[in-house]
């Protein structure tokens, strides 16, 4: 890993896509249910209720949250890919994939995978968003290589089709929480060493490239040479809703399921995130409205480190660190205290990643 200035080019609306992705992770989700505990009014809880991942089938606001961070890693893949082939070869191109691959695998394992107990009993091999993102890129590097994208198109329909068959129609099994073949096949693999049992990794690896696919697909559309902008966002907006429609038309047959990172779901949270990306591309890149994303956009140059030290309070605590900072108010704001605090945590993350982004510092692996 190393810590240096960027000095390629970038989008910025992907950047903005890719910190918005980050706050929810990173202390937003708790500021919405803080709110509510604050208010405690229907509509509050409908928010409120969106930032839990559904229990099993449905769709919540948070189960984006995974797939969007897969699929941005796909549109950046075009951007990165195109001009190291140009300028490296295949050669380097092969290696610099296997050793992002391990890297993102190891900080995968120090992240949620015990690795750090360094008791082998504790280890779990594979449990993390940054693993999901790992075998997906690995397999997008891949598919990438074949330079005509009818064929690229082939193979990740493939990889659905056969993902969705193999969940659905092998012998003995079915889309229950203990009676599904993917957690069957990790649980084989893996016995004692994986980790949540809801969670398969292995077979899901093929929609987990699927997803990243999508990226890949709309960062061709985002690259097209000789389109007008405009045109551009009418390609992509309908690129999402297509997926989106053949998500929810494919759960006539097969539910969603976040968990099992279902064909359905792929679809589903597809077409959500290149949804989300054409909203991003019409505000930021089409309308020119830039300042706005501003604070996005210093947590999306350093995604890596906003989730490697900040998601989730795993290692750095803002919201502790924000109450100690506040704990004096405490008695004036009530019910209106634990959102206070977590809005000062927001502010905390922000004035860190707009320092790094001043002095051009930017973790990259």
């Amino acid at each position: 890993m190393e810590s240096k200035p960027a000095k390629s080019e970038r989008l910025m609306s992907i950047d903005a896509l890719r910190g918005f992705d980050m706050v929810w992770i990173a202390g937003g989700a708790t500021a919405i249910t803080n709110l509510d505990k604050a208010l405690g009014n229907d509509s509050t809880k409908l928010l409120a209720d969106q930032m839990h991942h559904a229990k099993w089938i449905g769709f919540t606001f948070m189960d984006i949250i995974m797939p969007l961070f897969l699929f941005i890693t796909g549109c950046s893949l075009v951007f990165s890919f195109r001009k190291r082939l140009e300028t490296q070869g295949k050669r380097k191109v092969y290696t610099h994939v296997i050793k992002r691959f391990f890297i993102l695998w190891l900080l995968g394992m120090i992240y949620q995978g015990n690795l750090l107990s360094w008791e082998w009993s504790k280890i779990d091999f594979f449990s993390n968003t940054l693993q999901a993102i790992a075998v997906g890129y690995l397999g997008a590097s891949f598919i990438l290589l074949l330079k005509e994208i009818k064929w690229q198109i082939v193979v990740t329909s493939g990889l659905l089709i056969c993902y969705w068959a193999l969940m659905n129609f092998t012998p003995g099994f079915d889309l229950s929480v203990d009676g599904n073949l993917a957690i069957y096949i990790d649980k084989m693999v893996y016995e004692s060493h994986m980790g949540n049992p809801e969670y398969p990794w292995i077979l899901a690896g093929m929609t987990f490239t699927v997803t990243v696919m999508l990226g890949v697909f709309a960062g061709h559309i985002l690259t097209s040479l000789n389109v007008a902008k405009i045109d551009k966002l009418k390609k992509i907006a309908l690129f999402g809703v297509l997926l989106t429609i053949a998500g929810y038309t494919l759960t006539l047959h097969e539910p969603c399921i976040k968990k099992l990172w279902s064909s359905s779901f792929t679809l589903i949270s597809g077409g959500y995130c290149v949804l989300l990306l054409s909203l991003f591309y019409l505000i930021i890149d089409v309308a020119d409205y830039k300042k706005w994303a501003a604070p996005f956009v210093v947590l999306g140059k350093n995604a890596l480190l906003v989730y490697m030290l900040f998601a989730y309070n795993r290692f750095i605590n803002l919201g502790a660190i924000a109450e100690k900072l506040l704990f004096g108010f405490k008695t004036y704001l009530n019910q209106w205290y634990p959102l206070v605090v977590s809005c000062m945590a927001l502010i905390l993350l922000w004035m860190i990643f707009r320092y790094l982004d001043r002095k051009k510092t930017y973790v990259k692996i």
